[in-house]
């Protein structure tokens, strides 16, 4: 185990645009190499809307504060969410697949409660608290929770993908560019009021300099257009266990 001291704060509510996503490995490089490595946090911040990003990097881990909802964690008027890459990384596999995940409290101490691991791949009624220890929890239904998911129900409104339809053929070109590609995954939080990109995401560069950071429907490579849902298996083939 390790421990991110005074993570990177971002308050949801004093920005234009705010977008959260889990950083994985990439899938395929010009180089070839395809190294492992533990998962991240990916944040986008934006003042202006569709303006340029004033934040676009990676962190160990992310706090995301905001004005406290009511109802939006049962009783408890949580007012910041500590977005951690193994929590992020199961919820966002389970949006791409399409698992019914919610988010229910510990009958003990009222904790939101995290599904992890093998518990995140299994539904199931008796839940064990993180935060108090106790298994007293039990829901009526197999179920996985996880606490970003009323985050990411409400503060995005928009999260829904959009595939693109954008052509790039890196054969004709960008014959001697440098590359690297992503498949897009949905984002833990996204509050912009338009729809996300759904494809696969090109870093391309020529002459030192990125020429090409976007989300293509189409990636053509070595004659042949590449496969989204094989690229995303790739990632989290290459994306290392905490």
């Amino acid at each position: 185990m390790w421990y991110v001291v005074n993570p990177t704060s971002i308050a949801l509510d004093q920005h234009a645009e705010v977008g959260v996503w889990c950083s994985m490995p990439a899938a395929l490089t010009s180089r070839g190499v395809l190294q492992r490595r533990y998962p991240k946090i990916h944040v986008h911040v934006r003042d202006q809307v569709n303006g340029p990003k004033a934040i676009d990097q990676d962190f160990d881990a992310l706090t995301l504060s905001f004005n406290p909802v009511p109802g939006l964690f049962g009783n408890m008027l949580i007012d910041r969410v500590h977005v951690t890459p193994p929590a992020a990384k199961e919820f966002v596999l389970s949006l791409e697949a399409g698992k019914n995940v919610s988010c229910f409290n510990c009958r003990d101490c009222g904790s939101p409660h995290l599904d992890l691991g093998g518990f995140s791949n299994s539904p199931h009624r008796k839940h064990l608290c993180g935060n108090c220890g106790r298994d007293n929890t039990w829901t009526t239904a197999p179920s996985i929770s996880n606490p970003l998911k009323p985050l990411h129900d409400h503060f995005s409104g928009a999260w829904q993908y959009l595939d693109v339809n954008r052509v790039l053929n890196i054969d004709r070109d960008h014959p001697r560019a440098e590359f690297a590609l992503w498949a897009s995954t949905p984002a833990v939080v996204w509050t912009a009021a338009r729809p996300q990109e759904r494809g696969i995401h090109v870093h391309l560069v020529e002459d030192g300099r990125r020429i090409i950071d976007d989300t293509f429907g189409t990636v053509i490579y070595k004659g042949l257009p590449l496969d989204r849902n094989q690229l995303l298996a790739t990632m989290i083939q290459n994306t290392c266990t905490i």
